[in-house]
């Protein structure tokens, strides 16, 4: 009966025992170096798949979710596969013919939206340029001293009137009073829809003869500006306040 090449197990355990008993110290310090080493890789390579198990279960539930998402596209595209294999597909080198032809027309419909968006786009800075020169606005290397220039003045009520309909006397009046507001006045704003009368604008108080302190000097301060103010009498005004009335821009004839 032949011996077997590795034994039992019991017997290898026995052998080993045996060696280790008449193993020199040297011999010993080897093996068991040698077992510190594999016990060493064992329990990093353990330890890796321990530290790396969750990133593989996300990977693959990532992995799993787009290819979830590439069959729904794909089931969403077959109508469409089966419309161009109908339309293209049954006349050989004609039907791709018909597909290269109408693949072209595509390309010219979407070059031709193309044009035309830039076209409005164009259009639209150069409308949006023409409105910014008609818009009336305290030019902004002038407001600084405006403001300082109104600081100084005596403190009145400040009465700001928007008569019209258009959005470019409204932002000049919310302008004014801002203006005022910054120089320590405490203005109203009135907008009033209103078609026609007034156009420009004014400043008006109660008496010509005999005007609030600062009416003069804030009409003198706007005279500056490239905008005509006009000086307006209303009874109806308290004696020591002002009103500004904005209203329709007139255009330049």
């Amino acid at each position: 009966m032949e011996t077997p090449i590795l034994g039992s197990p019991k017997t290898l355990l026995e052998r080993a025992k045996s060696w280790y008993k008449n193993a020199t110290g040297h011999e010993r310090q080897e093996v068991i170096r040698i077992v510190a080493g594999v016990t060493v890789v064992v329990v990093g390579s353990l330890f890796t798949n321990l530290m790396l198990a969750p990133k593989y279960w996300a990977l693959k539930d990532e992995l799993n979710t787009k290819d979830t998402k590439i069959t729904q596209l794909n089931i969403e595209l077959t109508p469409f596969r089966t419309a161009a294999l109908l339309a293209f597909g049954n006349g050989g080198s004609n039907g791709l013919a018909r597909l290269a032809e109408q693949v072209t027309k595509l390309v010219k419909q979407f070059n031709t939206l193309d044009d035309i968006t830039k076209q409005t786009e164009a259009s639209s800075k150069r409308s949006e340029a023409a409105l910014n020169k008609l818009q009336r606005r305290i030019p902004p290397e002038e407001r600084k001293d405006l403001e300082a220039a109104l600081q100084n003045l005596p403190k009145v009520p400040v009465a700001i009137r928007c008569q019209s309909i258009t959005a470019e006397a409204k932002t000049f009046a919310v302008e004014l009073h801002q203006l005022f507001e910054k120089a320590g006045f405490k203005p109203t704003l009135t907008i009033q829809d209103y078609i026609g009368w007034p156009i420009n604008q004014a400043i008006e108080v109660n008496s010509a003869e005999h005007p609030p302190a600062c009416a003069l000097l804030v009409q003198e301060l706007f005279k500056r500006s490239r905008y005509p103010w006009e000086g307006k009498v209303d009874r109806s005004l308290p004696t020591n306040s002002v009103r500004i009335t904005i209203g329709l821009m007139q255009p330049d004839l």
